[in-house]
């Protein structure tokens, strides 16, 4: 039974502006606590059978009416990722195989770009490539429309759109790491400094989920070893903020190595033209693919204000919002099902 809304004002998150510098140059850090949270439960009129999946691993949603989710295929006769309607979710099609050849990926993985852009973003692991693909109904099982290859710069950590034109890259490079906009046509402008000096060990430290809205021309990096939001806008302003002090042990966290005690605090992302939500787990490496208690979703606006703290008993992980239904999908770590929550009259 959902709670009602009024019972969670009692619980409304504190802020706290700490205006202290963290891991980005000349960024100010808003330190928050989130509070207890609202507690939703699943819907539990949504089953999940989806008989052309084999081992799902990610979902996504693109234009508000395709629901994507990631297949771990056992070979190439069957395609990575499939393609369902999601008001119906009736099965429309499947596409890219693993493989080098064309339309082929040795290691694809989505890019969470919003939910409302209509594109969906592929980058394959192994050589660092980033594409945008084009998803349409179709009759030949195949609802690939059309793949472009995004041009990207070398040493990129991870790449996604910030305008129609644009890109917004997190680079390492010298032993600095920073984030670099560039053109439609691969050439550099604007450089957001993070951290100088940075030693290679470190590196892994700035593993992040990204999202975007092109709408406005913004970008949200959520940090999975951090407990840190930074949203970044076209016109060179960063916004971070912050859920947790522990933040500020960035500095001695970057002496040491990746180990399993080493907590994670993010563990998925999604947004829409109003918000962007992220599955917050804090726990050890070492415990968080085992951890069967429940999670919370942070929600917040684009301009970095923090609207929500969701409480769920599932272990989601990747999250998925449908903002034409106000529908949001999770995916549990440990045994890959797919949970729907309801969140009309709560946003």
């Amino acid at each position: 039974m959902r709670k009602p809304f009024a019972l969670y004002l009692f619980l409304q998150v504190l802020l706290v502006s700490c205006n202290s510098s963290g891991i980005i140059e000349g960024a100010d850090i808003t330190c928050i606590h989130p509070g207890k949270g609202l507690c939703i439960d699943k819907d539990s009129s949504f089953i999940a059978d989806f008989c052309e999946i084999t081992d799902c691993r990610d979902i996504h949603i693109i234009d508000d009416t395709l629901f994507v989710i990631q297949d771990d295929v056992p070979d190439r006769s069957s395609r990575c990722f499939k393609v369902f309607s999601s008001k119906t979710m009736s099965y429309l099609g499947q596409f890219i195989s693993t493989g080098r050849g064309p339309n082929e990926m040795i290691s694809p993985y989505l890019i969470h770009n919003n939910s409302s852009d209509n594109c969906l973003l592929v980058r394959d692991n192994s050589s660092g490539s980033c594409y945008s693909a084009r998803i349409g109904i179709s009759t030949d099982d195949d609802p690939l429309l059309g793949m472009t290859r995004l041009i990207t710069l070398d040493n990129s950590i991870d790449v996604i759109p910030i305008t129609r034109n644009g890109l917004l890259s997190l680079r390492y490079l010298d032993n600095k790491c920073f984030y670099e906009w560039t053109d439609s046509l691969g050439c550099a402008g604007r450089k957001y400094e993070i951290i100088k000096d940075l030693q290679p060990s470190a590196v892994t430290y700035f593993s992040n989920l990204v999202t975007n809205n092109i709408f406005k021309g913004v970008v949200a990096s959520v940090m999975l070893f951090l407990p840190q939001i930074n949203i970044i806008s076209e016109s060179g302003t960063i916004r971070s903020i912050a859920v947790d002090k522990r933040y500020q042990k960035w500095s001695s966290l970057f002496s040491e190595r990746l180990s399993p005690e080493t907590v994670q605090y993010y563990d998925g992302l999604s947004s829409d033209k109003k918000y962007l939500y992220a599955t917050y787990v804090c726990q050890p490496l070492k415990s968080i693919n085992s951890n069967v208690e429940g999670v919370q979703i942070h929600i917040f606006d684009w301009d970095g204000n923090f609207v929500l703290n969701l409480s769920v008993k599932e272990d989601l992980g990747h999250i998925a919002i449908d903002s034409d239904s106000n529908f949001l999908y999770g995916l549990t770590r440990s045994s890959h099902s797919i949970i729907r929550y309801d969140l009309n009259g709560i946003l």
